[in-house]
């Protein structure tokens, strides 16, 4: 791939995704020059089913090993900036303040714009890579998972396919067991704001999303959309009912008790399928 060229041409983005790169591109260009070495698009934006209003536009700025954190930072405020230029914003990211924003920020999650440099790249640095905090990243992130899923979901749209260098290592039992913690702590923290912000089932929604994502992955060593995820679990003999329920949130979201109450239970029977999965390896 030239370094110049964006390509984007066969992925089904919306019109303001297109307009948000076409500008971000020279944009950074501009600020870094040839020191902008790739950007890989991950998520739903690439493997399919994108939902408007639910799905985050994820994404990872590769820089020159010689960019400094300081200009890093800004980059990615201005890529930030830009995207809700275009209308792209998080789901939820701007919302809440206290632990669910420190969360946020310490973790990754419903975070979209992210920036690393190469050198950390394509060692697989997970905290790097996603501006992780290493002692959080080491007890609550199932780290070989996510980058796996995000590695084999994911497509080079400008600059060097950096990310066919990483080898990414094999999940364990504890990976599965620290993933069934976050996402149980999600739907905790689901459930302990329900009464104060209408988006507070959008924690639980990304939990079982991505319990799903995670246990296909472990079954395929695929990523997969949701849809094939889901599939996957059905294959499994998992009860679908939860994942139906999610289905429709994300088509037309609302404040739902009763899907942050049955979440644990659903959560928790995927992440045994993990564990089998792991048992079996």
């Amino acid at each position: 791939m030239k370094r110049g060229s964006l390509l984007i041409q066969d992925l089904d983005l919306q019109e303001n995704q297109k307009d948000y790169l076409s500008d971000l591109v020279p944009h950074l260009q501009t600020q870094i020059g040839d020191r902008l070495l790739s950007i890989v698009l991950f998520g739903s934006v690439v493997k399919g089913g994108f939902t408007k209003g639910i799905s985050d536009f994820d994404m990872i700025i590769v820089v020159d090993d010689t960019v400094d954190s300081g200009l890093m930072r800004t980059i990615v405020k201005e890529a930030q900036s830009l995207a809700k230029k275009h209308g792209i914003v998080s789901s939820i990211e701007d919302e809440f303040e206290g632990i669910p924003q420190f969360i946020m920020a310490q973790t990754g999650m419903f975070t979209s714009q992210f920036i690393c440099r190469r050198r950390d790249f394509v060692s697989g640095k997970f905290t790097k890579i996603f501006g992780a905090n290493p002692l959080l990243a080491k007890l609550l992130s199932p780290s070989s998972q996510v980058l796996g899923s995000v590695l084999k979901g994911s497509r080079t749209v400008y600059g060097e396919d950096l990310a066919s260098e990483i080898e990414v290592t094999e999940s364990t039992r504890f990976d599965i067991v620290k993933s069934l913690i976050m996402n149980e702590l999600l739907v905790g923290l689901s459930l302990f704001y329900y009464p104060f912000s209408k988006n507070a089932t959008k924690f639980a929604m990304e939990a079982t999303k991505w319990s799903a994502h995670m246990a296909g992955y472990m079954a395929t060593g695929e990523s997969r959309s949701l849809t094939g995820s889901v599939e996957v679990l059905a294959s499994k003999g998992i009860s679908l009912d939860h994942l139906k329920r999610l289905e429709e949130l994300r088509n037309n979201y609302g404040p739902n008790l009763s899907f942050i109450l049955s979440a644990p239970k659903a959560i928790a029977s995927m992440h045994i399928s993990m564990l089998d999965e792991a048992q079996n390896l």
